[in-house]
């Protein structure tokens, strides 16, 4: 196996398996005769191994990689993707969900899950509250601000809580925020962002954060 450069990565073989590429044979070190790599051919191997339609089939650009033939599925338990030899028709590979290991396959479990595909119609349901949720929280947030802010707005002011006493309640948001950063990066990396910017206003304008009485 090797890393896929991206326009030879194949598609639909699921997150896990994006980047992975796998050699063809070298015909000519084996002393066969160089037969082109055929669709046709691929399509058949497929047809013989009894893969189930629908499946997307991958056409590397580098000649010495197998083609990839993956299914087309709703549930992660569905996946199977195969890896087949275009010039000769051979299969190299034929991944199951059973040969995922444990985080391959939670990590599959859910983006099926995720995407409102792995349990049907109450999945997708469920997802849309979750979406409509967010929605919810985000208005939800500036109608709470507008019923608290100040009398007047300034610069100096823009009607933000003050901040609870005491280290108890920066500790406690230090437990939840530090682990979530570093199982999403990106949102940690959004947090440092809008700490820099709220300490860089803070700076420009010369107000001080003030702590509830």
């Amino acid at each position: 196996w090797s890393h896929a450069k991206p326009h030879d990565a194949p598609a639909g073989v699921g997150w896990t398996l994006e980047n992975a590429a796998l050699p063809a044979d070298d015909h000519a070190a084996h002393g066969h005769d160089h037969a082109a790599p055929s669709l046709n051919r691929v399509l058949q191997t497929a047809r013989e191994q009894g893969l189930p339609r629908p499946f997307t089939v991958s056409i590397p650009q580098s000649s010495d990689l197998a083609w990839t033939v993956a299914r087309q599925t709703r549930k992660a338990e569905d996946a199977r993707s195969l890896y087949v030899d275009g010039a000769s028709g051979a299969v190299k590979a034929d991944l199951r969900w059973h040969q995922f290991g444990v985080m391959a396959k939670g990590f599959e479990w859910g983006i099926a899950v995720h995407q409102g595909m792995q349990y049907g119609w109450i999945n997708r349901i469920v997802m849309l509250i979750g979406c409509i949720a967010v929605w919810l929280l985000a208005i939800s947030g500036l109608v709470t601000w507008w019923k608290r802010r100040p009398p007047s707005l300034s610069r100096r002011r823009t009607g933000a809580p003050p901040a609870p006493p005491g280290p108890r309640a920066r500790i406690a948001v230090l437990c939840i925020v530090i682990p979530l950063s570093i199982l999403y990066p990106l949102t940690g990396l959004s947090l440092v962002a809008a700490l820099l910017l709220d300490r860089a206003v803070r700076a420009f304008t010369g107000s001080k954060p003030v702590a509830a009485s």
